[in-house]
């Protein structure tokens, strides 16, 4: 029996230790996590009240702890715990996996609503996702089933959850919530983990469709959710794009209240550059162009109450470069990372203000 120890950066010891569960091959340790110090500056707007900042902040202090059992079945549990801005429960599941094609999660976990979602905050293209991931499912409590075929020509997650958010006690309405995802890329991938591939990485070609159903309230008063969304992601040499676009439908059943429809869309491209050896695995330039709008009433027009109105339609420009030392140092270009991003933020229903923002941000996994 050999007992593995990993940590995130690619650092291993292996302890040969008499086997105390005979049923297993190898049983693994993995500990790590990461740390995402920012600067953020954004300006006032005295005309409309709106004050910005100005300042640093940690982000995101993530520990996680993986064990691994390894035999003809394999198990895995995570747990992962959020220390910012206080202690909290992020991941806590087991994943039972007698097959690739079949593997079975159960406990507290990632919603597959969408790619980016699925994507860990340690390998996302940007500082922050897309404003678009915050309308989705996110973390749930609950079981899926899912997995792929052998060379990643699909994938797919098909889970039941509580439908009440994160670190719940309980199923307070006492329904479930029904999300499935599915993947084809034709020429093979390893899934939704990464939003920026090295120039060494295979060319891939992905395109996804995901779905979330939800239903909630006392008898008179239920709330329907239905939510479509659809993805494209592609790899070439330097290049990596990734694009989505959603559409939830809320339908209420007491015709007092307004059913409403929101979603939007974006589209991202991130680029090492292509200017000699160093630059093509250390320098990155990206971009992304997003639209979002949280409230369009179905049949019938309400105003928004002023600028910051969360209703209110609006476009995010974002542009930016980072700095990733790479190997020999760490193992993966995102392990650690320093980037600068601009992003340009429009109203597009007439109720502009100053919100522009600036972000230096750097991550480092450990």
């Amino acid at each position: 029996m050999i007992w593995s120890i990993f940590l995130s950066t690619g650092l291993a010891l292996e302890v040969p230790v008499p086997n105390p569960q005979k049923g297993f091959e190898q049983i693994r340790f993995r500990f790590g996590g990461f740390v995402q110090p920012r600067f953020g500056y954004s300006p006032d707007d005295e005309e409309v009240g709106v004050v910005g900042q100005v300042g640093f902040s940690v982000r995101r202090v993530r520990l996680e702890n993986y064990v691994d059992l390894i035999s003809t079945t394999a198990i895995y549990s995570k747990v992962s715990l959020e220390l910012m801005p206080e202690a909290r429960l992020v991941d806590a599941y087991i994943n039972v996996k007698p097959l690739k094609l079949l593997q079975l999660r159960f406990g507290q976990q990632k919603c597959a609503s969408n790619r980016s979602l699925m994507v860990s905050d340690k390998r996302t293209l940007f500082p922050e996702r897309g404003a678009l991931q915050e309308l989705v499912p996110r973390r749930e409590m609950g079981l899926m089933v899912h997995g792929g075929t052998a060379k990643g020509h699909l994938h797919y997650n098909i889970g039941v959850f509580n439908g009440e958010g994160t670190n719940r006690l309980a199923n307070v309405n006492r329904k479930f919530m029904g999300v499935g995802r599915i993947v084809l890329s034709p020429f093979g991938s390893t899934g939704s983990k990464t939003e920026l591939m090295d120039v060494e990485d295979q060319s891939t070609l992905s395109f996804g469709y995901a779905f979330h159903l939800d239903e909630g309230g006392p008898e008179g008063q239920q709330e329907g959710v239905y939510g479509h969304n659809v993805s494209l992601f592609a790899h070439w040499k330097w290049l990596t794009l990734q694009a989505e676009y959603l559409y939830r439908e809320i339908d209420w059943e007491d015709t007092n209240v307004a059913d409403y429809h929101q979603g939007g869309w974006y589209a991202q491209v991130g680029s090492f550059l292509p200017f000699g050896e160093w630059l093509s695995t250390h320098v990155a330039v990206m971009s992304r162009v997003e639209e979002i709008d949280e409230f369009e009433a179905l049949d019938q027009t309400i105003a928004l109450v002023g600028p910051t109105d969360p209703a209110q339609r609006r476009r995010n420009v974002s542009i930016g470069f980072g700095y990733y030392p790479s190997e020999p140092w760490f193992s993966q270009a995102q392990d650690f990372r320093v980037q600068l991003v601009y992003t340009f933020r429009s109203e597009l229903e007439e109720l502009r203000y100053d919100n522009d923002e600036l972000n230096f941000a750097a991550h480092l996994s450990f």
